[in-house]
């Protein structure tokens, strides 16, 4: 292998069990299966039909028996599902082969007696299903059957076979394993790969039939513990999210209300999916060369480019842990950082690469190649060292007169750059500033302070370094807060909260000031500029951001969130005040500018449960209290939402009686949303006289009717809030406040006529003015004008 700095071999497969057979089996082409642990190697080889372990060495001079064993003709092994001792609650391994035909076998292995086949079942109830494939997550066997239809023929041409997905929960005690029964997932669906991934298991369809060419086109993610079903899009993302029902299992139907937008996206382009328990999701590459992670929730993000397309049959292993992509594409070794998705490795290996894991107690990814495991470095201390190596030469050669270029190895030889130095030295020999050196000592001294910190990483022991670098953590952070970042500076700096998030915390910390004060409310001692730059969204253009760098605010809200969780909300509302005292606006809904500071913080937080009865947690807590600190119309009457399916009901009309003091409109909108929920269910009922001190006085019974009226369902229905089993809504429970309600009309009604005097009073008199030359008279109104009328005498 080619030298890599992160990258080193840890054995030579010496410690496996019959190790000079394991060399000869590796040399050909073959199937080959991992445990967690790394400490069971399962090689299949195809054209014998038969399966050979390799175990770690675990008692000196002891050799445990393998599981070895050979299928016979007219079978075949379809896959492996592996569980390590620490998945098991007695300590014991557990591997169970599976068939094509639903044959499986569960064999146990322990120190003192090796493997032993434990129980031979089948999965499928019908002799004629066929698995396609299969995965485990510790307590069931998922797998995708085919059925052929009994008693049809099949027309040529014509494919009439049926798939459905199922599974069965794995029992395991000190003496025996057993399955459960079969329980159907989906139905009449296409085929799947089923892959599990910590408590998720996603389908991802395979070999599209035609006619169902839209309905391959996402993914499906099912939580069997939640019982939730999510449909996602590797370029849309999230499409849909239900709860699944007891004996809801037809495919078609679950999803037909996405039918329509899966007929819009493109057909799936799916190369090889991993699962990737570090990150809690499915890592995918597309042809293309394109890596994207798919989370839990159905949300997608692009993580990196391989920078090359992928042939068909090419065989790509993906895995990441602690902010590094490990992808391994023949003999072609990857390494990326997955925040930023800029390629820090690429290496050429001596030997084809087999496989790669995760060990989570040692922190490190292991390679298997067929000469030896290769393991990814631990010490993050070399990668910053690096980087801060790099950024120095980057420095030097911006600022350097001299054509020659100075590079990471040079500088490790003892060169460093002198450049505010010499820059000090030409300033005062061309311009005669004298002054100069001590208006530049400050500057000067705190470049040279940390080229010390650098040299002395460099040399220090090991020991050391781990203290250097918390120093110099603070030192990089509290120099980059300081100046105007570009992209290059915003790249690095994300690298810094990726690789040291503990120290980068306390760097932070120490340089906003950060403390409570003795009320509980957050202090921060902060220069107008530092501010600025805080809420800054980072130059757009710059092609380092667009490629994932996260602006500094966000950078700092995820390290409050991983840290002090309750600060967060304040020093949003902290922020808010900063930039409003700087009077900036949002101008453009279109600019980055425009992009309220709270919805900047929210964008870092985990989505809140949007499952009724729900456990309040740290995130929703979180989100609702940033909700609410925005002060915000719209995003108080988000949190209210959120409260009301938590059923915090105390909380919902504490919320709603601070807030709804805000604003009439506010007060109208929290008022109509509460009096519609009370008319869904009981739970409002202890607090209808809270609720009805939120009603407005300007609000007619109508309305209240008119509203109530529309939330009331067909009387035939059989369930719903408003069943016998739960209680009908009745007037009686709105008379205190149609009773308050008509009270203010009739109030109103009372004021209005005050105004008028009814019946009017009779008009006085009027004297008539005579004409004694014509004979007539004229009448006069009781207004005092002319009537037009004329009356002979």
């Amino acid at each position: 292998m080619q030298r890599c700095s992160l990258l080193c071999r840890v054995s030579d497969l010496s410690h496996f069990s019959r190790h000079q057979q394991l060399l000869r089996v590796l040399s050909g082409a073959q199937r080959i299966k991992c445990s967690a642990d790394l400490k069971h190697l399962c090689v299949y080889l195809t054209a014998e039909r038969k399966l050979l372990t390799f175990d770690g060495h675990r008692v000196p001079g002891q050799a445990p028996r393998p599981l070895d064993t050979r299928f016979s003709q007219d079978e075949e092994l379809l896959d492996i599902l592996l569980l390590g001792p620490g998945l098991q609650p007695h300590g014991a391994s557990l591997a169970t082969l599976v068939t094509p035909r639903g044959r499986a076998e569960v064999w146990r292995d322990s120190d003192s007696r090796g493997w032993e086949l434990v129980q031979s079942v089948d999965l499928c109830n019908s002799p004629r299903a066929r698995v396609v494939s299969v995965a485990g997550d510790g307590q069931s066997v998922i797998w995708c059957e085919e059925r052929p239809p009994s008693g049809v023929h099949p027309s040529p041409g014509r494919n009439l076979h049926q798939y459905c997905v199922c599974r069965r929960a794995i029992a395991v005690g000190r003496a025996r394993v057993s399955l459960g029964a079969i329980s159907i997932v989906l139905h009449n669906s296409p085929t799947f790969r089923v892959i599990s991934s910590g408590d998720l298991v996603y389908l991802v369809p395979t070999n599209p039939q035609s006619g169902e060419s839209n309905l391959t086109r996402c993914i499906l993610i099912w939580a069997p513990g939640a019982q939730t079903l999510t449909i996602t899009s590797p370029t849309q993302g999230p499409l849909s999210a239900k709860t699944l029902l007891p004996g809801e299992s037809d495919f078609r139907r679950l999803v037909a209300d996405v039918v329509g937008i899966l007929a819009s996206l493109p057909s799936l382009d799916v190369h090889t999916v991993t699962p990737c328990a570090s990150l809690g999701g499915l890592l995918l590459a597309r042809a293309c060369g394109e890596v994207t992670w798919i989370r839990g929730n159905g949300a997608v993000s692009r993580v990196c480019s391989l920078g090359e397309s992928l042939a068909p049959g090419t065989e790509v292993l993906m895995e990441a842990h602690q902010g590094t992509l490990v992808c391994a594409v023949g003999r072609t070794l990857h390494l990326f950082n997955t925040i930023t998705g800029r390629k820090m490795e690429k290496v050429t290996l001596n030997a084809e690469s087999l496989a790669l894991v995760t060990l989570q107690q040692a922190g490190t990814i292991q390679l298997l190649t067929k000469d030896g495991v290769y393991s990814e470095s631990g010490r993050s201390e070399e990668v910053l060292e690096h980087m801060v190596l790099e950024e120095a030469c980057r420095y030097y050669q911006r600022r350097s007169l001299s054509s020659s270029r100075l590079t990471v190895e040079k500088l490790k030889r003892g060169g460093m750059f002198q450049a505010p130095i010499a820059l000090c030295s030409i300033l005062q020999s061309q311009l005669k500033l004298r002054s100069l050196s001590s208006i530049m000592a400050g500057e000067v001294q705190s470049y040279v302070s940390l080229e010390e910190v650098k040299s002395c990483i460099v040399h220090a022991p090991e020991s050391k370094i781990s203290q250097y670098c918390e120093g110099l953590v603070e030192e990089e952070i509290g120099r980059l807060l300081h100046t105007d970042l570009d992209g290059d500076n915003l790249t690095y700096l994300n690298s810094i909260f990726s690789s040291f998030p503990s120290k980068a915390w306390e760097a932070i910390k120490e340089t906003w000031n950060l403390h409570q004060k003795v009320n509980g409310l957050l202090s921060a001692r902060a220069t107008a500029d530092m501010w600025r730059l805080a809420v800054s969204p980072g130059p757009p253009s710059d092609p380092q951001v667009a490629n994932g760098a996260t602006p500094v605010f966000e950078l700092i809200c995820r390290s409050l969130y991983s840290f002090r969780p309750k600060w967060l909300p304040q020093f949003v509302e902290l922020a808010q005040q900063q930039l409003n005292h700087s009077g900036r606006s949002y101008t453009s809904k279109d600019s980055p500018e425009n992009t309220p500071l709270y919805k900047r913080a929210l964008s870092v937080l985990p989505s809140p449960s949007p499952q009724p009865r729900a456990c309040q947690g740290e995130p929703t807590e979180t989100h609702v209290a940033i909700l609410l600190s925005s002060q915000r119309p719209n995003a108080i009457l988000q949190a209210v939402r959120i409260l009301i399916d938590l059923e915090q009901w105390p909380k919902v009309l504490e919320v709603a009686e601070n807030f709804s003091r805000q604003s009439p409109l506010l007060r109208k909108e929290l008022f109509t949303s509460l009096l519609l929920e009370f008319s869904r269910h009981r739970a409002l009922d202890a607090y209808a006289e809270q609720l009805w001190d939120l009603c407005p006085r300007d609000t007619k019974a109508v309305d209240i009717l008119s509203a109530i009226l529309r939330e009331i369902p067909d009387p035939a229905a059989e369930s719903g809030p408003y069943s016998a089993q739960l209680g009908s809504l009745t007037v009686g429970l709105l008379r205190p406040l149609l009773a308050r309600v008509l009270e203010w009309e009739a109030q109103c009604t009372d004021s209005s006529l005050k105004t008028l005097i009814f019946p009017p009073p009779t008009p006085p008199r009027q004297k008539k003015a005579t004409d004694p030359s014509e004979g007539w008279t004229l009448c006069w109104g009781p207004d005092g004008h002319c009537g037009g009328g004329v009356c002979v005498l």
